[in-house]
């Protein structure tokens, strides 16, 4: 019983210590997050045709900002030693969050994207065959 005491405390202490060895690595994280935000917005708008593509990745550059943004405020607020707001399970929360969106969005350009793109492309072959719809005049 002490020692699930000992864990929860640990990660719900209010107070954060004044020493925090994980400020440059995550400064870095938040850097390497927006870089790749602002990469996939340029990518997004380069690649016109491949709309399967946009569709599955559109929400992934506001996303990242998002997640960066939020990296950024905990390590403004650890740094500055602000009581409950950095708190190590926040810092685990978001880092893990980093993690699932990396997994899934990667896991959805390995498996889905494929996929997905191999039917539009027999989609538009078989549009192509199919008659026009006539335009009353």
């Amino acid at each position: 019983m002490a020692l699930l005491i000992k864990f929860l405390q640990y990660f719900f202490d209010p107070g954060p210590r004044s020493s925090f060895k994980y400020l440059i690595p995550l400064v870095i994280v938040v850097i390497l997050t927006l870089a790749a935000s602002i990469a996939f917005r340029f990518l997004l708008k380069k690649i016109r045709e491949d709309k399967v593509f946009k569709k599955l990745f559109r929400s992934l550059p506001g996303k990242l900002q998002t997640l960066a943004l939020l990296l950024a405020i905990y390590l403004g607020a650890r740094y500055e030693n602000m009581p409950f707001i950095s708190t190590r399970i926040i810092l685990f929360v978001l880092i893990g969050s980093e993690i699932y969106l990396i997994i899934k969005y990667a896991q959805i350009y390995l498996k889905s994207y494929p996929q997905m793109k191999r039917e539009h492309q027999q989609q538009l072959h078989l549009n192509k065959y199919l008659p026009r719809k006539k335009v009353k005049r």
